[in-house]
């Protein structure tokens, strides 16, 4: 059944059931009774039963505008060339205008208006007095309701009734548009900030959602940036591709178990921002999954720092097996149950692709994060070498950074230090003395020093009582254990 013709029952089955339970006869006549006294419950009484009508809400302030529109059986956004609307977003702003209920009144001149922003946009960046006008239209351009809201306050006056039905105290004042309400104004207690002006709030910005990836092929404008990965199983790591011994895949920085997973968009360009050359020299990307789905992605980053952007392009299929063949030996039970799940398998696949495939023809502005992996050379996704480890580009990893080796032939000596002049050679050790042999009587050596002596064996003198060197006589020899020597003869 259409969105767009059953909007009502929605908001019916979502926060109307009360609603409707007081009776529709005596809510239609409180309507028309209240519209006239000014003390209306509702700030609009009556939008609930035209909301079926509405095919375009535009939301107008200061320079900026978006209309969403009608197209076929779905919600579009004109200033984005009929890109899908969020409808759960446009869903909820609706009911909650339906559902407004007045906090209280007050009377305000037309010439006090601009001073709590209730004039009508003038079209100006720079407008100070102009609030956020929003219009309900028919299929005809028919004015259902039209309002602006204007400034915001933090009310200290909100009763136990309306703290039930909005925001706990923050208010926000209105001017109607569509009735004759002269200079009554009124505040609500919504401040609805979800009411942007801005197109690319109200785009719907549910994206890709890549699971189960087997294989990624970055290939870059720079062939010897370009890498490739894959992995056997759901469980396994991913590793290069026909890589040189020694060379590993860093899964941390090539993060590609969660890459494009519940992915989201900013922005989409219109046909006069997307130039024929805007992804010229863009990075590819062929991401297969355990599913049989293909992505062809293609990204670019444009400009530097704050001016930065990136853009995505892309193209999906899938290989969705149209039957399952039996196991062998397979029992009719079995059969049973595991065709039924296939059936839901292939149902859901199914869903996916096609929901994937109207993403197509589209360039997006993402955010960095988003394609990060996509971007990244080879060299940024290699796992770092620990220290010692030889690399196979002949280099070794010490803490982090890349020592070279230097070949055999062509390593060169440490630098050398100054010459240390060679030591003094020790003057020449004096020839030892041959020792003086003497018989009795012994000769004493004295401590004073002794001129050299001849290098001839002294013979004995006949005995004397003193000795010729010292010209003192000679002391005894101590006794010994030897026989004595017998005196010689006076």
């Amino acid at each position: 059944m259409k969105k767009t013709l059953t909007l009502i029952i929605i908001l019916a089955a979502l926060g109307g059931v009360a609603y409707w339970k007081k009776g529709s006869n005596e809510r239609r006549s409180n309507s028309v009774r209240l519209v006239g006294a000014q003390d209306r419950e509702y700030l609009l009484p009556d939008l609930r039963s035209k909301l079926n009508d509405a095919r375009k809400v535009r939301i107008t302030e200061a320079d900026k505008k978006v209309t969403l529109s009608v197209v076929g059986e779905k919600w579009t956004v004109e200033e984005r060339d009929g890109f899908p609307a969020s409808f759960d977003k446009l869903k909820e702003f609706l009911m909650n205008l339906a559902d407004l209920k007045i906090g209280k009144k007050q009377m305000l001149g037309k010439s006090a208006w601009g001073d709590v922003k209730l004039e009508a946009p003038a079209g100006k960046a720079e407008d100070k007095k102009g609030g956020l006008q929003v219009e309900l239209l028919d299929e005809k351009g028919g004015v259902i309701a039209s309002m602006i809201l204007g400034s915001n306050r933090e009310s200290t006056t909100v009763g136990q009734q309306q703290q039930m039905f909005g925001g706990g105290g923050n208010e926000r004042i209105a001017r109607v548009t569509s009735s004759d309400d002269g200079d009554t104004v009124w505040w609500v207690n919504n401040q609805f900030y979800e009411a942007s002006s801005k197109s690319e709030d109200w785009i719907d910005k549910g994206f890709v959602d890549v699971q189960k990836i087997k294989s990624a092929e970055i290939t870059s404008p720079k062939a010897e940036e370009s890498w490739k990965a894959s992995r056997k199983d759901e469980n396994a790591d991913f590793a290069f591709d026909g890589a040189p011994a020694g060379e590993e895949l860093d899964d941390s920085k090539a993060a590609l178990k969660s890459l494009l997973s519940s992915a989201s968009f900013n922005d989409v360009l219109t046909k006069d921002k997307n130039k024929p050359d805007l992804m010229k020299d863009a990075w590819k990307a062929k991401l297969t999954t355990f599913d049989g789905f293909t992505y062809n992605v293609l990204t670019k980053k444009v400009g530097e720092g704050s001016d930065e952007k990136h853009y995505v392009s892309l193209a999906v299929s899938a290989d969705i097996p149209a039957a399952r063949t039996p196991g062998k030996d397979e029992k009719e039970e079995d059969k049973k149950k595991k065709d039924e799940e296939f059936a839901t398998k292939k149902k859901e696949l199914e869903e996916k692709l096609a929901k994937q495939k109207k993403l197509e023809g589209w360039v997006y502005e993402v955010s960095s994060y988003t394609v990060a992996s996509l971007l990244k050379p080879r060299k940024d996704v290699l796992k770092e070498k620990k220290a010692g480890e030889t690399k196979p580009d002949g280099s070794t990893e010490v803490k982090g950074t890349v020592k070279p080796i230097t070949p055999p032939a062509l390593q060169l000596p440490a630098p050398a230090k100054a010459p240390t002049p060679p030591p003094t050679p020790p003057a020449p050790a004096p020839e030892p003395k041959k020792p003086i042999t003497v018989t009795t009587p012994p000769v004493a050596v004295p401590a004073a020093p002794v001129p050299p002596m001849p290098k001839t064996e002294i013979k004995p003198t006949p005995p004397a009582d003193a000795n010729p060197a010292t010209g003192k006589p000679d002391p005894k020899p101590a006794p010994t254990s030897a026989p004595a020597a017998p005196e010689p003869k006076k």
